[in-house]
This record gives C-alpha cells, structure tokens and sequence, in this order.
C-alpha cells in the first residue's frame, strides 16, 4: 500500500490517494495500529475532499469515526 500511495502521488491522482489512504488505515486498523489508522482515515478524507469525491469522503469520514477512534 505505501507503493500505491507513491504512485498515486507521483500521478497526481487524488482519488487514488484517498482510496489507498483508506486501504492503509484499514489494514493497520486490523493490526491494532489505531493512531497510524486515524492518520491515514484522516488524510483519505482530506484528499477526497479535495478531489471532490463526496461518496470517498464519507466512506473516509465513516472509518475515523470507527473502532479506532475508540481505541487508545
């Protein structure tokens, strides 16, 4: 994933960089890697913002709000 981020970046795609945020936040959620998780929903729905991409937005919005918000 942190390959997709690179590429996504470089291509100046800001929805593949919030969809590869989210996929990272994910995993590292999976992981129990609560705080890298928040920093990766966090930065997916900023760049989705920007994108303008509302749907990945609230996807990302959702995800910050989950388990790993709770979770110290």
């Amino acid at each position: 994933l942190g390959h997709a981020l690179d590429a996504a970046d470089r291509a100046a795609d800001r929805e593949l960089l919030a969809r590869a945020h989210l996929a990272r936040g994910r995993a590292r959620e999976a992981l129990a890697r609560y705080r890298d998780a928040m920093d990766d929903f966090a930065a997916a729905a900023r760049t989705a913002r920007l994108a303008g991409d509302r749907r990945l937005e609230m996807r990302a919005l959702r995800d910050l709000g989950g388990h790993a918000a709770g979770a110290s």
